[in-house]
């Protein structure tokens, strides 16, 4: 394995996202070649090394390519962009907003026809590393210009009834839902990297009714965001 210099691991920025899809336009703007260390495809943006790790959608995949990467390679900021539902009627279709906090929605026990979330179960401490409070937190969350800071969950499948839009609502303090932002907390917590997690909202949280979405405003939106921000990093 080739190393890697503390001075090229402070250039190198890694971009995760479930596909491709959700960032094409961005990805389009740049040459992209392959890197023998990581084996991620990766491009330059002024001075910095983008890599970019597609891991597929939801908890399980992120997790397992996420966490198997940065076992063996050292980045100086991950950051994770995508689409997301949104709780909050005040959040636009098509806007950009900054999660800095993650819990999984659909993780926990049934206790008839009640839920039981994870961090209120007894075995679970709450204050776990990287948990705090039963949730995972951004340490240090940045206020950028024209970006809400919200409260996220993710989920393993996504919210489309009213049951569970309710159920929710009752357990978390959630404006934004991903099927992958816990698993991208987690991962880069545990590691010690500084991190973003970008969302640009597709669809309302609601019964599920594709005609209402709006992929196209989302991309849009996201990639002129990425490519701002990390052209000004």
């Amino acid at each position: 394995m080739q190393s890697i210099t503390e001075s090229e691991t402070c250039n190198r920025i890694l971009l995760v996202t479930a596909t491709d899809n959700e960032v094409q336009p961005f990805l389009d703007s740049y040459q992209w070649m392959r890197d023998e260390n990581t084996l991620l495809f990766h491009t330059r943006v002024g001075s910095l090394d983008v890599h970019h790790l597609t891991t597929g959608p939801g908890i399980m995949l992120t997790s397992f390519r996420l966490a198997t990467l940065l076992a063996h390679h050292s980045f100086a900021l991950c950051i994770n962009a995508g689409f997301a539902g949104s709780y909050d009627r005040q959040i636009k279709l098509g806007e950009v907003v900054q999660v800095i906090q993650e819990e999984v929605a659909d993780l926990g026990a049934e206790n008839d026809q009640q839920f039981i979330p994870l961090r209120k179960m007894s075995f679970f401490d709450e204050n776990w590393r990287p948990f705090s409070d039963g949730k995972l937190k951004h340490p240090n969350p940045k206020l950028l210009e024209g970006i809400k800071n919200v409260k996220g969950v993710t989920v393993n499948r996504v919210t489309g009834s009213e049951g569970t839009i309710s159920l929710n609502k009752e357990h978390f303090e959630a404006e934004v839902e991903s099927m992958e932002g816990a698993a991208f907390f987690y991962a880069t917590l545990l590691n010690n990297i500084e991190f973003y997690q970008f969302r640009a909202i597709s669809n309302r949280v609601q019964k599920r009714n594709p005609a209402l979405w709006d992929m196209n405003a989302a991309r849009n939106a996201l990639c002129a965001f990425l490519e701002q921000f990390i052209t000004n990093l």
